[in-house]
C-alpha cells in the first residue's frame, strides 16, 4: 500500500533532505503538494506501523505535539509512555527505537509548524505576555 497525504490523496515521498542510504530508516512522510507531513501525523503513522494505535490515536489529538499538548514536556511523556508500553507490548523493541527517534528530535515541530503558532491567536497572546511593556519590567 503506497501512503497517502491526508490532505490532499497524492501519494507520500520521501522527504528532499533524506539521503539514499538513510530510506531504510524512515517512511515517507513528504507530499509533493502539501509539503510535509504534520510532526503529530508523523508520529502517529510511525506508532500505527508498530501497531501501538492506542498512542498513535493521542498523537494525532496533538498529545505529544510541542504547540497542541496541555503539558510542558509532550516529548518526554512520549518517551516515558513509549517505555513502558514497550515493556508489554510484542513489539516494545521498535517501540523504544521510536522513544530513541523522539529524543533525537524526530518527532520536535518543525519551523513551519512553530511559524503558524505564533501566528495564531494563542502564540500571539503567549508572546505578547513575555513582551515588555506597561507594567511588565
Amino acid at each position: 500500500m503506497i501512503p497517502e497525504c491526508p490532505t490532499c490523496g497524492l501519494p507520500l515521498l520521501y522527504a528532499p533532505d533524506v539521503a539514499p542510504h538513510e530510506r531504510h530508516e524512515r517512511r515517507k512522510d513528504h507530499c509533493p503538494k502539501c509539503g510535509p507531513l504534520p510532526t503529530s501525523e508523523r508520529l502517529a503513522r510511525d506508532l500505527e506501523a508498530v501497531d501501538c494505535g492506542i498512542l498513535a490515536a493521542a498523537a494525532r489529538l496533538g498529545e505529544f505535539d510541542d504547540f497542541k499538548s496541555e503539558s510542558a514536556t509532550p516529548i518526554g511523556d512520549l518517551v516515558r509512555r513509549l517505555e513502558v508500553v514497550a515493556g508489554v507490548h510484542p513489539r516494545g523493541a521498535e517501540l523504544l527505537k521510536i522513544a530513541e527517534a523522539a529524543r533525537a528530535g524526530r518527532y520536535d515541530a518543525t519551523e513551519a509548524e512553530a511559524q503558524a503558532w505564533a501566528r495564531s491567536r494563542e502564540g500571539r497572546e503567549a508572546l505578547a505576555s513575555l513582551a515588555p511593556g506597561p507594567g511588565r519590567e
